[in-house]
């Protein structure tokens, strides 16, 4: 598939688009006409690939649906775009600073209807760039871990992307989709939005300032059908699900963090009537990697199912050589959908690109073709000469009664390699010398003992949900390190 059979498809379909109950629903021909009348109007601006080369656009995702004719308009004028959430105010500052986008398109110049407005556009000047050719998209990871580079996803990347996951997952014309995550997150974009327009199904975007408990009633009021969203957030869901009539949903898909088993019998207790699958990706990886298309359980919650069409793997061990089938190693990954590479980071890239191969930097095992996610590999910490994986120590304090949410990093101020700290979110009434004993009555290895057990109120996520874990970087001020909070 490619730009132009996407946009041929789409202008053949019919029925609705973009869900709104407040202003009322907007049907495929709709969208597609604003979408042609906005690439008109880029053209107007002087935004042409023939004339001034691919440029970059921004896009302020607070537009809500109305960023879609938007998105799509740049997407037929074959301009790069970099979805922003302009309420992020550092991030979103420092982001435009490295692209330098031509425009930035937000409710000051595109109106209620999803519509440019070229009179609100003061005259731009246009400079001819060559950094772009054949970049679909520029999405900055959400720096979990580190700090958010931008991907480079070309055309080929995107589309092989959504025709492999369209492949498998058949969206239908009368599925109603839910999307809750921003659409500044790759699964959002090509996961959810490319994929539900190619199929020709009806989308409800949640903006995002809403937040995510709040679409509950939508699920019920909208008829929605399918679901994607990370474990914590389905799990909570299932917490209100005898609140709301939710026995339309036909069904979830996990993915952006390893379920726990628990998050798994809730979701599984509150929607039975729904299939639970398990999708594996990142970013770089435009972001689909595998599926698992069989209901998810407690006993298979690591398990991501078999890759994509066209996307091949690889389990190495420390030397980057290949491993046997059932070995744990490092994952690689390979395929039309793996990055181009990070905007204006050549050293990132080469870093993470290994003769076509993309590092996910996730530790894995493939059996029987099936891919086993089992944690970070970047994430290491190392006391007392013993390797240890934060998830380990968050897995085992997960399991104490009234545990909510753990998130493990290290420190380098121990005395024997790093000091462990666990940041715990609870209910009410559980301390720290409950979790504790816990562990001394569970934790059949010491080396799974934290250091030091810090009761939150809250644990930081990013917009997509992910737990936030503190960045180790080196403080220049000594020869230490410190935490980033």
């Amino acid at each position: 598939m490619d730009t132009d059979r996407f946009f041929s498809t789409i202008r053949n379909h019919d029925g609705i688009c973009l869900l709104d109950p407040m202003s009322g629903d907007r049907s495929y021909q709709q969208v597609v006409q604003l979408a042609e009348e906005n690439s008109a109007a880029l053209h107007r601006l002087g935004l042409s690939e023939k004339t001034s080369g691919r440029q970059a656009v921004a896009i302020d995702i607070n537009l809500g649906w109305r960023s879609v004719p938007v998105l799509l308009s740049a997407l037929m004028s074959r301009m790069t775009v970099v979805p922003l959430d302009l309420n992020q105010i550092g991030r979103a500052k420092r982001i435009a600073e490295e692209i330098k986008p031509a425009l930035v398109f937000d409710r000051g110049n595109v109106d209620g209807e999803g519509r440019i407005c070229v009179s609100r556009i003061p005259l731009i000047t246009v400079r001819k760039r060559c950094d772009l050719e054949e970049v679909a998209f520029i999405l900055y990871t959400s720096g979990t871990g580190g700090s958010p580079k931008g991907v480079m996803l070309t055309e080929r990347n995107i589309w092989s992307n959504v025709a492999a996951i369209q492949a498998y997952s058949q969206f239908r014309p009368a599925d109603r989709l839910l999307i809750v995550r921003p659409l500044t997150h790759s699964s959002a974009v090509t996961g959810e939005l490319l994929t539900g327009l190619w199929a020709g199904s009806a989308m409800y975007i949640k903006e995002p300032a809403v937040s995510p408990l709040a679409v509950l009633r939508q699920i019920s009021r909208l008829g929605i059908t399918l679901l994607g969203a990370t474990p914590t957030l389905l799990s909570r869901f299932g917490h209100f699900g005898d609140r709301f009539h939710l026995g339309g949903l036909r069904r979830l898909i996990v993915s952006g963090e390893t379920p726990l088993p628990a998050q798994i019998a809730r979701i599984r207790a509150a929607f039975p009537q729904a299939e639970v699958w398990h999708a594996y990706g990142l970013t770089e990886a435009s972001p689909r990697v595998s599926c698992l298309t069989d209901t998810l359980t407690e006993q298979n919650c690591r398990c991501v199912g078999r890759p994509l069409d066209q996307v091949s793997l690889c389990v190495v061990d420390e030397k980057g050589q290949p491993v046997p089938d059932g070995t744990e190693g490092e994952l690689l990954v390979s395929g039309p959908n793996v990055m181009k590479g990070y905007y204006m980071d050549r050293r990132a890239t080469e870093a993470r690109m290994i003769d076509g191969w993309l590092r996910t930097s996730d530790r894995a095992r493939i059996v029987d073709g099936m891919l086993y996610i089992l944690g970070r590999a970047d994430q290491v910490l190392i006391r007392a000469g013993m390797n240890i994986h934060p998830q380990e120590i968050e897995d085992l304090l997960l399991t104490c009664p009234g545990v909510r949410e753990v998130v493990v990093f290290g420190t380098a101020d121990g005395t024997n390699g790093h000091k462990i700290h666990a940041w715990v979110a609870a209910d009410e009434g559980v301390r720290e010398k409950d979790l504790f004993r816990h562990l001394a009555e569970t934790a059949s290895e010491p080396r799974l003992w934290p250091d030091v057990i810090q009761m939150k109120k809250h644990l930081a996520k990013t917009p997509s949900g992910k737990l936030i874990r503190p960045e180790m970087a080196e403080d220049s001020a000594s020869s230490g390190k410190r935490v980033i909070l």
